[in-house]
């Protein structure tokens, strides 16, 4: 994807994590462009990658992001229920256990 014209990409995810000092390193690194190209989902938190994935890194990142406020755990669900219908297009995400995972983390923070 090549984003046209002004803008500014910022680190995100893991990369935020390290710059942030909770976390020592990262795997990835993702990125937020601003503005965004057509067609990104907006509405989808990055927590719910890291909740989907189940990885114990990823829920202490996730718990971490809950804990200095940079994700409102009440809005998951409704993050979810928006990217719903897209998960036909990765067949390796059981939608039902992807929602009970998400269940599952709001409660428990």
């Amino acid at each position: 994807m090549r984003a046209r014209g002004d803008g500014c990409i910022y680190l995100v995810g893991g990369a935020s994590a390290v710059i942030i000092g909770w976390r020592d390193s990262t795997t990835d690194v993702d990125l937020k462009l601003d503005p965004e190209p057509d067609g990104v989902f907006e509405a989808i938190a990055q927590v719910l990658a890291k909740v989907e994935r189940g990885h114990r890194i990823d829920l202490l990142d996730a718990q971490a992001m809950a804990e200095r406020g940079l994700v409102e755990p009440s809005k998951l669900m409704t993050f979810y229920e928006t990217i719903r219908s897209d998960l036909l297009r990765y067949p390796a995400i059981d939608a039902n256990t992807f929602r009970t995972q998400v269940e599952e983390f709001v409660r428990g923070v």
